[in-house]
């Protein structure tokens, strides 16, 4: 509304459609009457980047092949994030597996699509067309990989989709999730000695690499037991501010399903007395950073109203501190 910096939401409502209207009410007017200017949105710098651009229109891609195989949608980044995150693998191999759902991995046929080299052919059997589906499950020595698996540690491979097997070991429907770590493992195993033998390393040996990510997945499993006896760290105390300075505190909350969120700020001086406290309800929210951001903003302008002169912000989201350092 004209001279308010806030959204008439229903003229914005009854002018666009509701997915539209939704993302433009995200966007947050300034506190002051400045001219608007130009931003990227999938950077935080607000620069354009090509890595973003090209990050962006991979997760188009991937979105588009999901609907084409009726899987839930793209909300469907953070389903099969979170599908991937329950997995009891290394932090490592999950990073690896993100990056083969989205086929960022330098395969030979990847590397030529994108004219990066002239040939494709697999080193080890000749194949033309040498992609991680081929490396993982093709190859003469995926095939032996898998063989020794079975044999050694029962787990069988599952029947999987050419275009989506990255996906189908995650969604829990073709094994259970102790075989698809065991797989997924498996794969990354193959993937690194692949890698390896491009290297120089001429020796690979299927049954060794096998008991190899057995004993893997064995520690990772004694180390979650372990953790989860682990004693809880030791609660940080709250520190007074400095004579004649006062510290304002905020926190924040946010729902991605519905772009609600909320802020509290609490304003205390140098002998720790509270002088003031607020909550506010915030609606149209893009994401939690700017959900504590806005309660970082209400927090200052809280002691504002106070007429504090000296003060000390202090948060508990490290991006936001960084982005205000």
């Amino acid at each position: 509304m004209t001279g308010t910096r806030v959204w008439n939401v229903d003229l914005v409502q009854d002018s666009f459609i509701s997915r539209d209207a939704e993302e433009i009410l995200k966007i947050r007017p300034g506190a002051r009457m400045e001219d608007d200017g130009m931003g990227w949105a999938h950077e935080r710098s607000g620069q354009y980047s090509v890595r973003s651009s090209y990050r962006l229109l991979k997760m188009e891609q991937s979105e588009r092949e999901t609907d084409v195989a009726n899987e839930p949608s793209s909300s469907c980044e953070a389903f099969w994030w979170r599908k991937l995150w329950k997995l009891k693998i290394p932090p490592k191999i999950r990073i690896v597996w993100w990056r083969s759902i989205h086929n960022y991995l330098p395969s030979k046929q990847e590397l030529k699509r994108r004219h990066v080299t002239q040939e494709d052919f697999c080193e080890v059997c000749g194949m033309q067309g040498e992609s991680i589906y081929h490396i993982a499950f093709d190859c003469t020595i995926a095939k032996r990989f898998w063989q020794a698996t079975k044999e050694i540690t029962g787990v069988k491979l599952p029947e999987l989709r050419t275009s989506m097997w990255a996906k189908d070991l995650l969604a829990g429907d073709c094994c259970s999730d102790t075989d698809a770590a065991m797989n997924i493992c498996g794969v990354w195993s193959l993937w690194s000695g692949r890698n390896a033998r491009r290297h120089g390393r001429d020796r690979w040996d299927p049954n060794a690499v096998v008991r190899h990510v057995a004993a893997m997945l064995e520690d990772m499993m004694c180390l979650e037991t372990t953790s989860m006896l682990a004693p809880p760290r030791q609660r940080i105390m709250w520190k007074k501010p400095p004579l004649g300075w006062m510290k304002v505190n905020t926190d924040a909350a946010f729902v991605s399903a519905t772009g609600d969120g909320a802020g509290g700020a609490v304003v205390r001086n140098s002998q720790g007395e509270i002088m003031m406290a607020a909550a506010r309800f915030y609606k149209h929210l893009p994401d939690v950073l700017t959900s504590e951001a806005l309660a970082a903003r209400d927090g200052v302008m809280l002691a504002q109203e106070l007429g504090v002169e000296q003060l000390i912000l202090e948060l508990d989201n490290s991006t936001l501190v960084a982005l205000l350092r």
